[in-house]
């Protein structure tokens, strides 16, 4: 990248951030479901995350009402490549946060957050800053909003696996305390999330699921309605709740559950709930009886009803059931029992109606009901804990807290809502909504339907089925979708038809009912407005797309005839159209209410800074008091470039292969890697060597060189280039592979080599044959030398094991690494030739055999004194050639790197160190022999080797 490029870059980012952020502050009054019949386009867009919070009062004690624990204050979203629910291999790609203050619009709150066009699988993380600082500390404190952070190629699994909170002590509860302790940490997901370009603002709506169990304690003080003979409820004299203890307990959860069967068996539909636990590897159980193994709730403030009642108190972490009374989750109920002074302590496990003992689920209430209390209970906390249950009798009632936030509640039943009203435009847009309804309540009825304010021609509610029913204009049906473990599910779908001229803002109401407990749900419609326009996506938001020639999407309704306007910026867009591909361009001054999509054409954008152009839609008729709608678009010019992770653009393979990391830098929405093999365009499987096929914005891609074939002798070459999946543009320069048939250049010239002594031939082998030339080695390298030439540089590395990458080296001797030096060695480990590694001896083959010769040590020399100098095949020699054919040609050395004494001394390496820097060596020159001398390790000797 050119310091152009890098200018360029970074001015079009901190332009666009601002106006980003700027818009993302903007409330909007209309929008519409997205269309995803739409390509995705370039730029991070915001997202609007909308959450459910409950509307409840604030209980007078220190406790959490369910205002506290719906609370969110911030939220993380991490963008998944598109998978499948129990796929979660996928990788992470983006990582967006919210940006500025959230908005509450009666039982929502809506989150705005900087996201990438495409279709995605989404995490969204709340109140989990605490998770987040642990999961950067995993990673060297790698920030998550960081290219670094995507580039470790996390997964769902790895995540799920490390996002994971400690929580040794109770779970602090008091919401006047510090700031936001309190807050629950919440997850959830959504898959295959369309972000449409075409519609800059997206609402899109996320349940989030506590990681915390909620356990509720209460004396039933009233008779039960439909057994009060057997619970005809316990007054406060006979048993007064004065003390609650959790034991075996779990110290550490997971923020996000699992799927499986055996990991958590999560149901992201219908609301989302776990049929078992997710736990970490090691989630930190607790379990016994003493003091410092159950955690406590004793002091008055603690208590939302004096001596009835902790509700909002006690929050866990899952767990399991347990096998037996030692590590089953459970209570101890501490109160005074028909007055007495002394407290009784009694056993309360967590069992189903069956007695079957229940596992303590994320996201879950499981409320002890206390009915009856049969008689006294133990003297301390030790005996009420191994005794197990006894004398008291509560009644768990468990149900999932997630979805349906929303609802009604008596103590054993309840009925939730996904929401509880739904609201059209004077158009009957949108065309259709659904709530959704849980309730274990045995019969459910849907009834006293009413018409609070009516049009002219709406008639009274009435069935027209088992499960419809309609005012001749709003109308609704019901179905039974699922019943499981006691709670079944209803959807409510509803519709509207658009109003007529003079029609009032409609009010309908209806009635959930069941066992004592009622809801209200209502359905209303905007009045009739003789002008309304309505377009989306919500202009409030600017439309950020590339320099490419494009067309922008804008939908309408309108109750008149209407015009677009360009203003001044006729430059930037072209024409109006019907249709997203070819069509006759619109009359812009006249476009009839019928039309409901428009596609307005941009012109193509090459310059290096981002520009802004604005364009209007309007009614025609001047009476209308409809106001216009003013959209803004942001076109930045196309980014398309790749370097090496490393930096750089060029890159040395070995012969084994291996993978490389190219970093992409793009604004593009879409782009793709091309491959050129040894010159020729491969137009293969791109998955055989590209980790993607096409790739979207900033993206690392992982490139995988095969192998080459043992009996290669010529280098391959990889050239990669990257080009707009529209072929406008592509990177200028290419990523060049080249993968070394031999881990170095065989040497032409040097010192011809006998047996036995090291020497690499014309084919690169490393070998003992008596073929090609002697080549050199550091005391503790395997890296070979030529002898070729005076200078060393990187053409003079002969040979290498594949382990090495020898472009590390370049020209510089002092990079010509030992075995030690691991920078430079991803297999050998550090080790010494008189141990076996770092000798290259070792590596060398013999008559097309690897093994069995070794570096000598100085008793190889011994006894040679007695030889002579002589000059066979015009190179001097020491030894004694007449005899057993041994000797040792005066080949030189690389002193420094630099090649000397060739013809005039002979230097050879025994494995023997001597020191930390020297070794012995043996030595000739034309008058004397030296068998035993000290040699620095880092000048360059040949080696003879001998069997091992």
């Amino acid at each position: 990248m050119n310091w152009h490029d890098m200018i360029t870059k970074i001015l079009i980012r901190k332009l666009f951030t601002l106006l980003i952020v700027a818009v993302g502050l903007v409330s909007c009054s209309w929008e519409v479901p997205v269309n995803t019949g739409i390509d995705p386009v370039t730029d991070p867009i915001i997202v609007t995350l909308e959450m459910r919070v409950s509307g409840n009062s604030i209980p007078a004690t220190r406790a959490l009402g369910k205002q506290h624990e719906e609370e969110v204050s911030e939220v993380v979203v991490f963008l998944f490549e598109k998978g499948t629910e129990l796929r979660w291999d996928t990788a992470l790609k983006y990582v967006g946060r919210s940006v500025g203050e959230p908005q509450e619009t009666g039982a929502s709150k809506q989150f705005s957050v900087e996201l990438y066009s495409g279709e995605w699988d989404l995490w969204v993380l709340g109140n989990a800053q605490s998770l987040i600082d642990k999961l950067e500390g995993l990673h060297n404190d790698t920030d998550i909003y960081s290219e670094a952070f995507i580039a470790l190629g996390l997964t769902k699994s790895d995540l799920q696996a490390e996002l994971t909170k400690t929580v040794t002590g109770k779970w602090p509860v008091d919401p006047t305390g510090p700031s936001g302790v309190f807050l629950m940490p919440m997850w959830g997901m959504s898959d295959a999330v369309l972000i449409d370009p075409s519609s800059p603002h997206i609402t899109q709506t996320i349940n989030l699921y506590r990681m915390l169990v909620k356990i509720d304690v209460e004396v039933q003080r009233e008779a039960d309605t439909e057994e009060p003979e057997l619970y005809p409820g316990i007054p406060l004299s006979q048993f007064e709740l004065t003390y609650v203890s959790l034991h075996n307990y779990t110290t550490s959860g997971r923020l996000v559950p699992g799927l499986t069967a055996e990991d958590g068996d999560w149901i992201n539909s219908s609301g989302g709930f776990a049929l078992r636990t997710s736990l970490p590897e090691a989630p930190g159980g607790v379990y016994g009886w003493e003091s410092n193994k159950r955690l406590e709730w004793s002091d008055e403030a603690d208590f939302t009803t004096a001596g009835t009642a902790l509700n909002g108190v006690i929050y866990t972490l899952e767990a399991d059931s347990g096998t037996q009374n030692t590590n089953r989750p459970c209570l101890i109920i501490g109160g005074r029992y028909n007055g007495d002074d002394d407290i009784t302590y009694y056993r309360a496990d967590f069992l189903d109606k069956n007695k079957s003992h229940l596992d303590l689920l994320r996201n879950h209430r499981y409320t002890f009901l206390i009915r009856k209390i049969g008689g006294v209970g133990s003297s301390t906390i030790q005996d009420a804990y191994e005794a197990g249950p006894t004398n008291l009798e509560a009644q768990v009632v468990e149900w999932n807290e997630g979805g349906y936030l929303d609802g009604v509640w008596n103590g054993a039943y309840e009925i939730r809502f996904s929401g509880r009203s739904v609201h059209f435009n004077q158009f009957g847009e949108p065309d259709h909504q659904v709530l959704k309804v849980r309730s274990n309540v045995p019969t459910l009825t849907f009834d006293d339907f009413a018409n609070i304010t009516a049009g002219p021609n709406d008639q009274v509610w009435t069935a027209q089925s088992d499960n419809r029913w309609s005012n001749n204009h709003f109308s609704l049906q019901i179905d039974e979708v699922s019943t499981l473990g006691g709670y079944t599910e209803y959807t409510l779908t509803f519709e509207a038809l658009p109003t007529a001229i003079g029609d009032p803002a409609r009010n309908s109401l209806f009635y959930v009912k069941g066992y004592m407990l009622q809801a209200t749900i209502e359905i209303t419609q905007e009045r009739h407005q003789p002008y309304r326009l309505l377009t989306s996506p919500n202009p409030a938001y600017a439309i950020a797309i590339d320099g490419t020639p494009q067309r922008v999407k804008v939908e309408v309704i309108s109750t008149h005839s209407y015009k677009i306007d360009f203003m001044e910026y006729t430059d930037m867009f072209d024409a109006v159209y019907e249709v997203p591909v070819g069509g006759a361009p619109l009359v812009m001054t006249n476009i009839p209410a019928s039309t409901t999509e428009l596609y307005v054409a941009v012109n193509e954008h090459t310059e290096d800074v981002a520009r802004v152009g604005e364009f209007y839609l309007q009614h025609m008729d001047s009476q209308s008091d409809a106001p216009a709608s003013v959209y803004s678009v942001l076109q930045m010019t196309p980014i398309l470039l790749a370097e090496l992770e490393e930096g750089g653009h060029e890159m040395q393979m070995p012969k084994r292969g291996g993978e490389v990391t190219i970093k992409v830098t793009s604004n593009l929405a879409s782009w793709y890697p091309v491959l050129f093999i040894d010159g020729e365009e491969y137009e293969g499987d791109k998955l055989a060597y590209f980790n993607v096929e096409t790739g979207v914005k900033n993206q690392t891609v992982q490139f995988t060189v095969p192998e080459l074939p043992s009996d290669a002798t010529s280098n391959k070459l990889y050239e990669i280039m990257f080009k707009d999946t529209r072929g406008k543009t592509e990177t200028a320069i290419l990523i060049t592979i080249t993968q070394k048939a031999q881990n170095g250049v065989p040497p032409t010239g040097g010192t011809n080599a006998p047996e036995a002594i090291l020497a690499v031939d014309e084919n690169g082998v490393l070998n003992l044959d008596g073929r090609g030339y002697i080549v050199f080695f550091k005391w503790g390298s395997t890296i070979a030398i030529s002898g070729a030439a005076t200078s060393f540089d990187a053409s003079q590395i002969a040979w290498a094991p594949e382990e090495y990458d020898v472009s590390l080296i370049g020209d510089d001797w002092a990079k010509v690494p030992y075995a030690s030096d691991n920078i430079y060695l991803n297999a050998l480990p550090p080790n010494l030739p008189a141990d076996g590694l770092g000798d290259p001896c070792r590596l060398a083959s013999k008559s097309g055999v690897v093994g069995g010769w070794k570096m000598p040590t100085t008793a190889a020399f011994t006894g040679i004194e007695a030889w002579n100098t002589k000059t066979i095949q015009n190179v001097t020699v020491w030894g004694r050639p007449g005899n057993n054919g041994i000797f040792y040609p005066a080949a030189g050395r690389r002193l420094s790197g630099t090649l000397t004494e060739v013809m005039q001394t002979g230097y050879y390496w025994s494995s023997v160190p001597n020191g930390i820097y020297s070794a012995l060596v043996f030595y000739f020159n034309s008058g004397a022999l030296f068998p035993g001398n000290n040699g620095g390790r880092a000048v360059g000797h040949a080696i003879r080797c001998v069997p091992e």
